[in-house]
């Protein structure tokens, strides 16, 4: 994904509230990650040195944005990886392949802005846009 990630953050009382918006529904998983990414630290602080590829299965567009939020909160809490650049194409099994290029968290140059746990299922929502895009609403606890 190379131009900006479109998203804004929402208001919420407890957590971590954002809306993303995407052409389809790979360009929204990239989306979303990439807000996690730029909220939790900005994009432009970081450095890709590693990439990591995971496959997230085909089903209900919410529950495979659940399991692409989860493995964004896996890659930094289990490898310290930050997803810098992602690309999500179909999968020729039905689901999709996430390509992340990752930077390698350093505390000396990611201060955190938001300190992000975990994705929730609460009101998660995935809907069509007027323009015929998609749009995610997504609350990640703090």
């Amino acid at each position: 994904m190379s131009r900006p990630v479109d998203y804004r953050v929402l208001d919420h009382t407890a957590d971590f509230a954002f809306e993303a918006r995407g052409r389809d529904f790979p360009d929204l998983v990239a989306a979303c990650l990439l807000a996690c990414s730029d909220a939790m630290w900005g994009l432009e602080t970081l450095r890709p040195v590693e990439e990591v590829v995971f496959e997230v299965p085909s089903g209900d567009p919410e529950m495979a944005l659940f399991q692409a939020l989860s493995e964004w909160v896996f890659l930094f809490e289990a490898r310290g990886l930050i997803p810098a650049r992602v690309v999500v194409r179909d999968a020729p099994d039905g689901g999709w392949t996430v390509k992340t290029a990752c930077d390698r968290h350093d505390p000396a140059r990611h201060a955190h802005r938001v300190a992000i746990k975990a994705p929730t299922l609460h009101g998660l929502k995935v809907a069509r846009t007027r323009g015929g895009g998609l749009r995610a609403r997504v609350i990640m606890d703090t």
